[in-house]
Parts: C-alpha cells; sequence; structure tokens
C-alpha cells in the first residue's frame, strides 16, 4: 500500500497480484488493483477485477459501487452498460440501506447513463445531503449535469 500512497502504481499493481496469487480468494486485493488499473486508463482490467471481488464477496457494497461507476463513468464506450450500472449501484444502496453518499452518486451516474435524468437528479441530491462537507462539491458538480441531462463521464 506504500507504492499507493507514493503514486508507485505499477509497483503497488505488482505487489497487489503477487498477493492475489498467495491469497486467490481475497476481495481486498482485487479491489485495491482494480482502482489502480482504473486510475491508469486500464478500465477493462479494473472491471475484471472487481467483478472477481464480488464473486467473492457478494455483500460488499463498495464493490458493486465501483463496478456501477466503472459501467456508468467509463471513458471508454465499449464498457459502459447502464442497465448494469443501475442494477449493481442498486444493490450497493440496498446493502447500505440508502445512507452512503458514494453509493447513492453512484446510482446517479448510472441512472444518467440510462437516460433517466429526473431519477438521476433525486439519487444525486440524495449523495449531496448526505456528504461530508468536503465530498459536497464534487457531488455537487455532477448533479448539476444531471440537471442539464448530461451523463457524467470519467477523466
Amino acid at each position: 500500500m506504500a507504492c499507493t500512497h507514493l503514486a508507485r502504481f505499477d509497483q503497488a499493481i505488482s505487489d497487489y497480484s503477487e498477493l492475489i496469487q498467495l491469497n486467490p480468494q481475497s476481495p481486498m486485493a482485487y479491489n485495491f488493483r482494480a482502482r489502480l488499473y482504473y486510475r491508469q486508463g486500464n478500465h477493462s482490467a479494473a472491471l475484471t477485477d472487481h467483478l472477481k471481488a464480488s464473486e467473492l464477496d457478494p455483500a460488499n457494497p463498495n464493490t458493486f459501487s465501483q463496478l456501477a461507476w466503472i459501467w456508468a463513468t467509463c471513458p471508454n464506450e465499449a464498457l459502459r452498460d447502464g442497465q448494469h450500472a443501475v442494477d449493481a449501484a442498486t444493490k450497493a444502496c440496498e446493502l447500505t440501506e440508502w445512507k452512503k453518499p458514494h453509493c447513492l452518486d453512484a446510482l446517479a451516474a448510472a441512472l444518467s447513463e440510462n437516460g433517466q435524468f429526473d431519477e438521476a437528479v433525486q439519487r444525486g441530491q440524495q449523495a449531496v445531503d448526505l456528504a461530508l462537507a468536503s465530498e459536497k462539491a464534487a457531488y455537487q458538480t455532477r448533479l448539476e449535469a444531471y440537471r442539464q441531462g448530461k451523463a457524467w463521464r470519467d477523466g
């Protein structure tokens, strides 16, 4: 993890890959490696790792939120899938009893990918309302995009 904090992503990916070889049943290792892949722009590898993590730990809302985010906002259009995004984000929200802003934010992004902007605005507003002060600006920016009928894209 130190490599991640030092922005040595290739080394961190290598470390997580080694951890996965030692313990292939570790959803945490797959999720952390997936986040690094995503940061590097390797969205397909990120999706694959998050999917594996979801198989290993089907009760982890963060995994489903990350899957939803990729399927909804990925700059690579071939990887976007609005319905899968909505399904994954809804599961994340259900697992957190609709109380975690990042899960609601992922659902808003997923709904916007599906062109369901009224619902995206509703969920986006819930995310803003629940967010910490330090997170509100980012959530608010996405909410404004949904109000303008625009799906959110990373990158």
